[in-house]
């Protein structure tokens, strides 16, 4: 009894010390394997070979899931996405990194790249080629960019990335701006005068600072005459005289 006592002991020290040396095999393996399947696929991004590249980094999150590199590709996997045109995937893929990874130290550039990817959307290149403002087109994109944006600003404002960001927000609340415009002037087309007001009045509460404030408070002046509310469309008449003098022949009597 006392030897099979020895030989199992003996056995279970073989078989740990085994595992031990494949514990540290594969840590090793991992060690060398996922750098150079990185560097493999930061190649195929510089070669603006984007597929091959989210491969890579797909094939180091499933075989080095704990690695470093792993953190790093699912950063990457969004922006080769956003660079493929890859829109949906590369917001999913964003979102997952946020909230996997919500205290990583680049989490201000993937706010900064969803707005990006979203700005991306909000314009079309037949806008440019057929002269078309874009804020003629459903404004989804056009928010959900300025709100990843204004994440970023009001979240990191130390960010390297907040100045360009400031910069499109200001371009994208003047898009939102026109957009309320275009259908204020839209309804005004039909004869629907409440709904007309209604949307002119958030050109100039929600817009106040952009070119599209002076065109809000037209529509709402002459939405108010046709309404026959003659008292608030002399408030706006005057609002108008004071702030935009030369918008004062537009205003209907």
């Amino acid at each position: 009894m006392l030897k099979q006592a020895v030989l199992v002991v003996f056995i279970s020290t073989m078989l740990l010390l085994a595992g031990c040396a494949g514990d540290r095999e594969r840590a090793l393996r991992t060690q060398t394997q996922a750098p150079e399947l990185y560097e493999q696929a930061q190649r195929q991004l510089r070669s603006q070979n984007f597929p091959a590249a989210i491969e890579l980094f797909e094939r180091i999150e499933s075989r080095f899931p704990f690695s470093q590199e792993a953190q790093q590709s699912q950063l990457e996997i969004v922006y080769a996405h956003y660079k493929a045109g890859n829109h949906e995937q590369a917001l999913a893929a964003s979102e997952r990194f946020l909230r996997e990874q919500p205290r990583h130290h680049d989490v201000d550039y993937m706010h900064y790249l969803r707005g990006l990817i979203n700005f991306d959307r909000s314009r079309n290149f037949m806008d440019s080629l057929f002269n078309i403002d874009p804020a003629r087109r459903d404004p989804t994109f056009t928010l959900r960019s300025f709100q990843s944006f204004a994440t970023l600003v009001a979240n990191h404002p130390d960010s390297r990335y907040v100045p360009d960001a400031t910069q499109r927000m200001v371009f994208l609340r003047n898009q939102l701006a026109r957009h309320e415009l275009h259908v204020a002037e839209y309804y005004m087309r039909l004869g629907a005068w409440v709904a007309a007001a209604a949307r002119a009045r958030t050109v100039v509460e929600q817009f106040d600072e952009t070119p599209s404030a002076v065109d809000g408070l037209v529509i709402l002046h002459n939405a108010y005459r046709r309404l026959d509310m003659d008292e608030l469309a002399e408030d706006v008449a005057r609002v108008v005289a004071l702030n935009y003098p030369d918008a004062t022949r537009r205003l209907r009597n």
